[in-house]
């Protein structure tokens, strides 16, 4: 789930953030930062402004349904009165105090000629927090619905969250033809650098394994009540800032390709010496296994630093960062990647062809040592003999 929350921008323990959390459940905050629902006639006839009986009764329609959608706490308005709905003609039937706090209320939310009109709407959760992004989305479709059901008039949304969740709109609509782009970049590049169909294919499935496990662990962290008892402030957040995700990603992929090709490339050298496929996976994994792990460690621990932040997109840029990179480095890389290749044997590097290797060819590194002869007796073979069992 992408967050479109304000909050987790925010540091957790400052005034601003706090204040709101500690009102009373009965008072609103909303009413702090209220959403405006603007309309307007799209046509300039007079039978349709807001100031006569048809323009009225439509906006009062579209209010009464804001009303019943969860999350709505008040509105004020010309058709609204925080909990009261004003129908045409209702307010001649106002208290002498509220008809003039009425009359204030219309003169400043429609336009004098009654062409535009504003309804503010007191939301029960926090403005900007993970609630606004689903319920700016369930208002955002009845506006729709009223337009269908009134051509004559448009609405809009505005308010706190609005343009956040258009960001987020945008940033996670782009990320399926973002990851599409960068995997097929990466086959081809693959398939240049070692001739073959089926590499491209088993490092696809490496860095989608990755990047699903990844927020897998997300999901279970920030998504569901697993921690609330241990961590309490989680239970203020749900889901990943929408900022975290593209970042973490092409992280990830990143992290993931440079491994998996230092990895690669060391079997197949390995191949080309002369080594049959399981000989050359045994060899490379060996030969790279401890610069990989080094490697990984180190860049775990340089992310992990973002968990001492109190502002919770670095906490989860901490937690998704080093999991990938902890999943690529003890997981991907030491048992996923070698056992697809073990399977694959010859398909690894199709249609590439290596010579068949010598019988009972072994690497040096893995060579049993004679017994009976002394260390210090033994000859270093040289060229090919290495090789020779």
């Amino acid at each position: 789930r992408a967050s479109a929350d304000a909050y987790g921008l925010l540091p957790m323990d400052i005034a601003s953030v706090t204040s709101f959390r500690e009102l009373p459940p009965d008072f609103a905050p909303g009413r702090f930062e209220p959403y405006m629902v603007l309309v307007e006639q799209s046509t300039s006839s007079v039978s349709t402004s807001f100031a006569n009986r048809a323009g009225h009764q439509a906006f009062f329609e579209l209010a009464r349904a804001l009303s019943m959608l969860s999350g709505v706490a008040s509105m004020l308005g010309p058709v609204w009165l925080l909990q009261e709905g004003v129908d045409w003609g209702h307010e001649l039937n106002l208290d002498a105090k509220v008809r003039e706090l009425y009359t204030k209320v219309v003169s400043s939310h429609m336009l004098a000629n009654g062409t535009a009109a504003m309804l503010q709407v007191h939301t029960s959760f926090l403005p900007r927090g993970p609630q606004g992004l689903d319920w700016i989305l369930r208002v955002r479709a009845m506006l729709e619905e009223w337009e269908k059901q009134h051509p004559d008039y448009r609405a809009y949304l505005a308010g706190p969250l609005c343009e956040a969740v258009d960001s987020q709109a945008a940033v996670m609509g782009s990320m399926p033809q973002y990851l599409a782009l960068t995997l097929i970049v990466v086959m081809l590049v693959v398939f240049y650098m070692f001739g073959s169909i089926f590499l491209p294919l088993r490092f696809a499935v490496a860095i989608l394994f990755t990047l699903s496990a990844t927020f897998g662990v997300s999901v279970l962290v920030y998504q569901t009540p697993l921690l609330h008892s241990i961590w309490p402030w989680l239970s203020h957040y749900d889901g990943l800032c929408y900022q975290v995700i593209p970042t973490a990603s092409c992280v990830a992929v990143a992290l993931g390709i440079d491994y998996d090709i230092f990895l690669v490339s060391r079997i197949v050298e390995f191949r080309e010496m002369g080594l049959s496929d399981s000989d050359s996976i045994t060899a490379g994994l060996s030969q790279t296994g401890g610069v990989i792990s080094g490697a990984g460690l180190i860049m775990s621990l340089a992310f992990s630093g973002l968990f001492f932040s109190s502002k919770l997109l670095h906490q989860q840029l901490a937690l998704t960062l080093v999991t990938s990179v902890l999943l690529d480095t003890f997981v991907v890389r030491t048992i996923l990647v070698p056992a697809l290749m073990l399977v694959a044997r010859d398909w690894n590097w199709w249609p590439r062809t290596f010579p068949d290797p010598p019988e009972f060819a072994v690497p040096s590194a893995h060579k049993p040592e004679p017994s009976g002869i002394h260390s210090a007796d033994r000859r270093k073979p040289s060229g090919k003999a290495r090789f020779a069992c």
